[in-house]
């Protein structure tokens, strides 16, 4: 034989052919059995019972801060939704509509005729600006249907002719709307039928 046979032969470990000789278990595998009292596991659930305890309190805290955040983004987003649209400055115009309000009736008062024209032609230039930016004056005639979306109930006015119930009386305010939104609702007074 070689050299490296002899060596090979060395390193084999004998194997008995009767199984049983064998103990049940290698050597190095036996488990020993563990004589803890019931104070250990019970020291143990409780650390696991804390631990879970605090990360569905982490688990929380990140949900709630996930949900703080997304709100802030939708609403960001919104803003630039309405400048998509074309919408980013109601505010303006609606403060511009509210001083074409306050001084709509002005050139009534007015007895000088120079700054009576010059005051109409002041309120005509507030009304460009407004329409430039689509904002449409609401003013409603007397005895038609009122329009619901852009005017505002302010009073009534009794009457027997059947055919006026439900239009409007009087308008006492003007309003203001873009596309299908009031941005100033119209006052109206309307008809109804008298009794008695």
């Amino acid at each position: 034989m070689c050299e490296e046979c002899d060596e090979l032969d060395q390193e084999l470990i004998f194997v008995p052919e009767n199984t049983s000789e064998l103990p049940a278990s290698p050597p190095s595998l036996i488990r020993e059995e563990i004589t803890q009292d019931n104070s250990e596991f019970e020291k143990i659930n409780s650390g696991l019972d804390k631990l879970f305890s605090e990360v569905r309190d982490i688990h929380k805290v990140c949900q709630n801060f996930l949900a703080g955040h997304l709100r802030e983004l939708e609403t960001e987003l919104d803003k630039y939704h309405d400048i998509d649209r074309g919408r980013a400055f109601d505010d303006v115009l609606e403060n511009i509509a509210r001083i074409y309000l306050d001084y709509e009736h002005l050139p009534d008062e007015i007895e000088d005729a120079k700054i009576k024209q010059r005051t109409q032609y002041f309120l005509l230039d507030i009304l460009q600006v407004l329409e430039s930016y689509g904002v449409h004056v609401q003013k409603s005639c007397l005895k038609e249907k009122r329009n619901l979306r852009f005017t505002q109930v302010e009073g009534y006015v009794e009457t027997e002719d059947e055919a006026l119930i439900d239009t409007v009386a009087e308008s006492k305010r003007t309003g203001f709307y873009r596309e299908k939104n009031a941005i100033i609702k119209e006052i109206v007074s309307l008809y109804i039928k008298k009794e008695g």
